[in-house]
């Protein structure tokens, strides 16, 4: 999976960004092609996540389960485009933080475009071997060229010149604006 936000630029300045103070806007033509979509946001207590989670139960205990061995996989898909609203961010330490409004998109590849590999992995397999999972995704990049970006961002003045010295033009780089959680002031 890798995680987007379709923020709009103009209001990036006035928000507290969890990620850092880089990114790379992508041209709506590369989201398309690559097929990445918007994140559903859902309260933790509510119907859907209710559903969600029985469902995500059923799939876990195959065994005493009902569930067809085809609706693993949807099931799957389903909650890697899935998300609380609100919550704890570990990153910025605020207990009640409103995730919806990073407006994140992802990409996950289906089973086809990783040589029928999995899609998702529970936390605690994934940290006992990341270095042999992060292994088997590197013949599988997600692409882009220069032409599919719309925007750079970078955290200081000198690292636009170097980006405009290794020829992205002027326009295209900028300092970010945003708050986070590294720094409270802008740059």
């Amino acid at each position: 999976m890798v995680c987007f936000s379709k923020l709009d630029i103009n209001l990036l300045s006035k928000m507290k960004i969890t990620y850092g103070r880089y990114g790379i806007a992508f041209n709506d033509d590369w989201v398309h092609r690559n097929k990445i979509h918007p994140v559903l946001y859902f309260d933790r207590e509510s119907a859907l996540a209710n559903a969600l989670a029985k469902l995500l139960r059923a799939r876990q205990n195959q065994e005493n389960s009902k569930l067809p061995d085809s609706l693993r996989l949807p099931i799957m898909i389903l909650k890697c485009f899935t998300k609380n609203a609100n919550g704890y961010n570990r990153r910025l330490k605020v207990k009640d933080f409103n995730f919806a409004d990073e407006s994140e998109w992802r990409f996950v590849p289906s089973k086809k475009d990783i040589s029928n590999g999995l899609i998702s992995q529970n936390l605690s397999a994934y940290l006992k071997s990341r270095d042999a999972h992060n292994r088997k995704l590197l013949p599988f990049p997600l692409r882009f060229t220069r032409g599919d970006i719309s925007k750079i961002f970078v955290a200081t003045k000198a690292e636009v010149k170097l980006l405009e010295n290794m020829g992205f033009s002027g326009s295209l780089v900028s300092v970010s604006r945003w708050k986070t959680d590294d720094s409270q002031r802008q740059i």
